[in-house]
């Protein structure tokens, strides 16, 4: 019963909210134009790749199973451990921002602020997953992300047409999580609070977890980056025109991963509490499988009508595109809770090594595939790489277990 609450709390932010976030996306291009928005999706992926995985050092994974195991005191060690994380990388994107691309130092701004916020509530989410207590990350993850596109029409109404107009949304979505959070729920939040007043402050537990969480965020570092690093290569290789044309396509594909995102969400603490030994993975993974490869089948025949739908007949590049990545989506599926599945099992090193040989093949995928066949050839490194991933993560298993 437990398993069905917290999955339809999850649709509520997961699903209807990333749906709305997902329209948002959809609309910037309409609102600032595919060359702006190359832009905008350029920064945001190198912004990504540069400070989102450090932020994050995989500390909502690791507290999430420590305080399933009974560690009450990691949501306070991890919380101190992100927000100097927090204030570190806010210094390395203006040095890099200053030094590299000053035009676009605000745009780097905002988008380094939008991912530090939703870093620390993503904590007090995470201690709530622990307890398998999901209604406040449904009820605040889908109000925040209601607010993107209202915020869009108005400074589109307004005359934005800059890249920078849809990362201060972004910025303020994050931070209007952050307040909502105590004004909705105090009731749950005060005694999280209060614990963390009362219980004294363990340097030695705030390196413990740093130290856990900093392979956990390699792994999920060498992740994002196979996951971005196509934009960024597109971008230096071909300009923003193609990085338009291939995000179009890539938002569209990333969408559908609200599914694998609830499913893993959901059962990871039970899996966590039987590091990794749990019946409940393998019917997940089963499961997440099953239906990826409906919605790749889909998108593959249907995809490039509904860019065209959408954006219009002259988008038909991006449609080719989609058409490609929808090969991605079933191995992304199963690939969600099988290396999920090596974090619970305390294989958080196997996570890393996969991790990196995945960027690597992906990486050296679009070195050779982009210059020749641009946001094609990239969205083909993309398949390429999910395969291996599944392939790989499964024999880890295998070894481990």
């Amino acid at each position: 019963m437990r398993l069905i609450e917290n999955s339809l709390w999850q649709l509520l932010d997961q699903g209807i909210g990333r749906g709305l976030l997902f329209l948002f996306y959809l609309a910037v291009p309409l609102a600032i134009g595919v060359e702006e928005y190359g832009r905008f999706a350029f920064v945001q992926a190198a912004v990504g790749l540069a400070v989102q995985p450090a932020i994050l050092l995989g500390l909502d994974l690791i507290v999430i199973k420590r305080i399933a195991r009974g560690e009450a005191a990691a949501f306070r060690d991890a919380l101190l451990a992100r927000a100097v994380l927090f204030a570190a990388t806010g210094a390395l994107v203006t040095l890099i921002g200053a030094a590299a691309a000053p035009a676009d130092l605000a745009l780097a701004w905002l988008l380094w602020l939008y991912y530090g916020l939703l870093a620390l509530q993503g904590l007090i989410f995470a201690h709530f997953r622990a307890l398998e207590q999901m209604r406040i990350e449904g009820v605040v993850g889908a109000l925040q992300k209601a607010l993107a596109l209202p915020a869009l029409a108005a400074l589109a109404l307004g005359g934005a047409r800059g890249a920078t107009a849809p990362a201060a949304i972004l910025a303020f979505t994050a931070g209007a999580g952050l307040v909502l959070l105590p004004i909705l729920y105090w009731r749950e939040i005060a005694p999280l609070v209060q614990g963390m007043r009362h219980t004294r402050l363990r340097i030695a537990g705030v390196v413990s977890i740093a130290r856990e969480g900093f392979v956990t965020g390699l792994a999920a570092f060498a992740g994002l980056a196979y996951f971005r690093i196509d934009s960024v290569l597109l971008g230096i290789f071909l300009g923003n025109g193609d990085v338009g044309i291939y995000n179009v396509a890539h938002r569209i594909m990333e969408a559908t991963l609200v599914i694998p995102a609830i499913g893993t969400t959901v059962v990871f603490p039970r899996v966590a509490r039987s590091a990794g030994a749990s019946p409940t993975l393998g019917w997940t993974t089963f499961a997440l499988a099953t239906i990826g490869i409906a919605v790749s089948i889909s998108f593959y025949f249907g995809g490039a009508g509904l860019i065209g739908l959408i954006y219009g007949p002259g988008h038909a590049a991006s449609g080719a595109v989609l058409a490609v990545l929808a090969l991605a989506i079933a191995p992304t599926y199963a690939g969600y809770a099988l290396t999920q599945a090596l974090v619970a099992a305390d294989r958080q090193r196997a996570y890393l090594r996969l991790a990196v040989r995945a960027l690597a093949l992906n990486l050296g995928l679009n070195l050779v595939l982009i210059p020749s066949f641009g946001a094609t050839g990239a969205a083909a490194a993309a398949v390429a790489t999910e395969i291996a991933v599944v392939a790989m993560a499964a024999a880890a298993l295998r070894e481990g277990g």
